[in-house]
This record gives C-alpha cells, sequence and structure tokens, in this order.
C-alpha cells in the first residue's frame, strides 16, 4: 500500500563528520556484512527474513526521524525488497564549503558503488521540463537539481576523505511512492533508470541495480575497507 505524504517539518539532520581519521568499523557501532545473498530456488526471494534484507545504519534508526510517510514509505520498501549486501543511510546531513547539504537517503554497495536517492511524495507531471506537483505548481527545488547537487556533494566528501575513491562516482535517482506513472517527458539530465515509482518499491532490488548502473563511468568494486570510510564519515 502506498501511503500517503504527510507535511511535517523535517528535523536537524546530522551533518558528516569531516574531522579526524575515518574510523574502523568497530569504533562506529555497526557491523557490515558484505556476504552475498543467493535468491531461493526458482529465484521466489520468498517472505524477507533479516538475513535478506537491507541493513539500516544505524541499526536502532528511529524511522519516526523522518520527514514523512512517503520517506518512511521507501526506506521501509529497501530494507525489506533489498538485500543484505545493501546498506541503507536514511536522513543524511552533509557540509562542505558551500554550506549545510541535506538528502534523503544514500545506498552503498560493494560491487555497485553509493546511490543517492531523494524522495517526493508528490503526485508528478512534468511540463515543459518542469516537474509539477498534483496542485499542478512547479516543486521547488526541482527534484533533478536538487538530487544532482547532493551527489555532487557527496562524491566530493567521499574523494577527499575515502583512500582510493578519488574517481568515485554517486549516482542519483529519484523515488516518488505516491505517483504511479509519470506525465510528461523526461528532460536529458536523467533517464528512466534514475526514476522510481510507486510499482517499483513493491520489490525494488532489480530497479535499484539498474539506477546504479545508470549513469557511471568508474564500475569498481568497493573494498570493505573503503565502505567502512565512507560509512564512518556520513554516519558517525
Amino acid at each position: 500500500m502506498v501511503v500517503a505524504s504527510a507535511m511535517h517539518q523535517r528535523l536537524p539532520a546530522r551533518p558528516a563528520c569531516l574531522h579526524g581519521e575515518i574510523g574502523a568499523v568497530a569504533n562506529i557501532g555497526v557491523a557490515i556484512s558484505l556476504r552475498r545473498i543467493t535468491d531461493t530456488p526458482g529465484g521466489d526471494r520468498g517472505e524477507p527474513h533479516e538475513a535478506d534484507m537491507g541493513r539500516i545504519i544505524p541499526a536502532d534508526f528511529p524511522m519516526e526521524q523522518l520527514a514523512n510517510n512517503a520517506e518512511r514509505t521507501v526506506v521501509s520498501s529497501f530494507i525489506t525488497g533489498l538485500y543484505s549486501n545493501w546498506l541503507i543511510i536514511p536522513n543524511l546531513g552533509m557540509r562542505d564549503s558551500e554550506g549545510q547539504h541535506e538528502t534523503d537517503i544514500v545506498l552503498i554497495h560493494p560491487d555497485m558503488g553509493v546511490v543517492l536517492v531523494e524522495v517526493k511524495g508528490h503526485r508528478v507531471s512534468i511540463r515543459e521540463g518542469i516537474w509539477h506537483g498534483q496542485e499542478g505548481t512547479p516543486l521547488n527545488p526541482q527534484p533533478i537539481k536538487q538530487a544532482l547537487d547532493n551527489a555532487k556533494t557527496l562524491e566530493r566528501l567521499i574523494r577527499k576523505n575515502v583512500e582510493g575513491l578519488e574517481r568515485l562516482e554517486v549516482v542519483f535517482g529519484l523515488a516518488f511512492p505516491n505517483t504511479r506513472e509519470i506525465k510528461g517527458d523526461l528532460t536529458t539530465d536523467i533517464n528512466s533508470a534514475q526514476v522510481l515509482v510507486a510499482s517499483d518499491l513493491l520489490e525494488p532490488d532489480d530497479p535499484i541495480e539498474r539506477m546504479a548502473h545508470s549513469r557511471t563511468v568508474w564500475n569498481r568494486a568497493l573494498t570493505a575497507q573503503q565502505i567502512e570510510g565512507i560509512v564512518a564519515l556520513i554516519r558517525p
């Protein structure tokens, strides 16, 4: 069931830690499992259980801290619908020389890299390249610009602070849990694999994999140490 967006003011986000060395995973209180989870026979994943689920960081993250029901819907979909190789970091604050930035969800995978997802609870349409909500008014900020700016900010932070990732590319995507179908044509600065609608969130593993491979040209597996470094940087 798709949950309608609630209009709540966002709680203050946790800023990225940019001071000191990147800590080991033991110092950030999370256990990152990089083992692969295989499908059940016949390709049916069946009912999810903890070993097969995406891993939210931290494990006791309070879902009520998220800004609205749309974000809770998407985060819950990723937890139950992604395999355990995916780490899920919601409600992320970042600070750089240009100021404070805030993004909805960051996903990390050892083979597919880093994906940033912005969530919009609107039922959206596109007219003449401008994204509109169900009220017919243009969204502010525009989703693509917001997601791209945040992805570039995260990309710069990781490149600067995590050894061996000086060329890392962060892929961005958009999630619209209350939109069944987007009316209008996508602009050239985004492709269909970067956009999730309600049906994609029912079984998000394949759509997220397509999103991860949609635009990146730097495609190199992340080591366990690099993943630990990213997590320590953005969720200390």
